[in-house]
């Protein structure tokens, strides 16, 4: 995309008419030739697309910038055929086929950099930093909210927002969020979506209210701190804080899935700090304790420090905030984050199932 918006820079330059086309899996550029503008001068990049190859004299061109050196003209057959592959209803053809606005493009490009980063997160041989990760999703939710407030799915950026900002600038929750409030009220956003400026509010005075919601154990298996593999995806990770059920939005809980699972949503949910810096949210039945019992095709995944510099080094601000200490049993193949005293307040029971596992003979919990 930034190929192309520089190709049209250029060409503006020179004079012509040109816009990038936001066509889908591959953006290029419109250009009107000299005749197009001479013919109807009043003309702006909005016109109906039809095939512009039949007109004479030549009036306007699509170019693949990308592949400016084998095929740079596109063809409106192409397109129209590579639109049918795609399944996009024919009404929407002439659309796609038009140049895009300025406002089109940046909210792709936002779309680009959030697809980007959540791919990345499912590629285990991939790193990215925690900043450049955080910075990328906060970008990205911003610009959408900014550039869509009245969305129907606009919850779901302001949730983007917060999520990153709880994660990596805690410090900052409070002030952000009241910023987000004022902008969300002045964009008649909650006119749309009332939920969203009742969220905020929420947040913000659980935020100024200093006591602390203290969480009982029932019936959940696992505790703060206790390093796990994932049983699906295989990443580890560690366990920073839990519900006694899924607490997750509506929308969150059907697009994961979360129905589905053999324990549904009424099981235990864990927040979690995984290896690749990423905060998610895990049912139980997902959580795989380690050091893992040996089986008749692998052999028994014990830890060390190499995973817990590996967690502290992706998560740095998160694990300084939630444990004061790590400890690790390298002969037994066990470590454990310590819960700091703030988080020892809200899980007070947790402490003592991490001192037990680290201490007793080696036994499922």
């Amino acid at each position: 995309m930034s190929l192309v918006c520089t190709f049209v820079a250029i060409v503006t330059r020179l004079g012509l008419v040109a816009a990038p086309v936001g066509f889908p899996g591959h953006v290029h550029a419109w250009v009107a030739l000299p005749s197009y503008q001479q013919s109807d001068p009043d003309s702006l990049p909005g016109v109906e697309e039809v095939d512009w190859e039949a007109e004479r004299p030549l009036r306007r061109l699509h170019v693949d910038v990308f592949h400016s050196e084998t095929e740079p003209f596109l063809a409106s057959e192409d397109m129209r055929r590579t639109l049918w592959n795609l399944h996009v209803p024919e009404v929407q053809w002439r659309l796609l086929m038009r140049p895009s606005s300025a406002s089109e493009m940046v909210l792709r490009a936002a779309n680009n950099v959030l697809h980007s980063v959540t791919r990345i997160q499912h590629q285990p041989t991939t790193h990215i930093q925690t900043e450049t990760r955080a910075a990328a999703l906060y970008a990205s939710a911003m610009t959408f909210l900014v550039g869509r407030p009245q969305a129907a799915d606009a919850a779901r950026f302001v949730g983007g927002v917060v999520s990153v900002i709880k994660e990596q600038f805690p410090l900052d929750t409070e002030p952000v969020l009241s910023r987000l409030l004022e902008f969300v009220s002045d964009s008649n956003v909650g006119a749309t979506n009332p939920e969203i400026g009742m969220h905020l509010r929420n947040s913000i005075a659980r935020l100024r209210d200093p006591s602390v919601e203290v969480k009982k154990r029932k019936s959940e298996k696992y505790w703060i701190g206790m390093i796990f593999r994932h049983a699906k995806f295989n990443y580890v990770g560690v366990i920073i804080g839990w519900d006694e059920v899924c607490k997750a939005e509506e929308r969150w809980i059907i697009e994961a899935g979360v129905d589905a699972l053999p324990r549904g949503r009424g099981q235990p949910f864990y927040t979690v700090l995984a290896a690749d810096g990423s905060s998610r949210y895990v049912a139980e039945e997902n959580v795989v304790q380690l050091p893992a019992l040996a089986t008749s095709w692998e052999p028994e995944q014990k830890l060390g420090w190499d995973v817990v510099r590996a967690l502290a080094l992706v998560g740095t601000s998160t694990i300084e905030q939630t444990f004061s200490r790590v400890e690790v049993d390298e002969e037994l193949g066990r470590a454990w984050f310590v819960p700091a005293v703030s988080t020892a307040e809200e899980f007070p029971d947790d402490t003592a199932l991490g001192v037990e596992y680290m201490q007793k003979p080696w036994h499922r919990y």
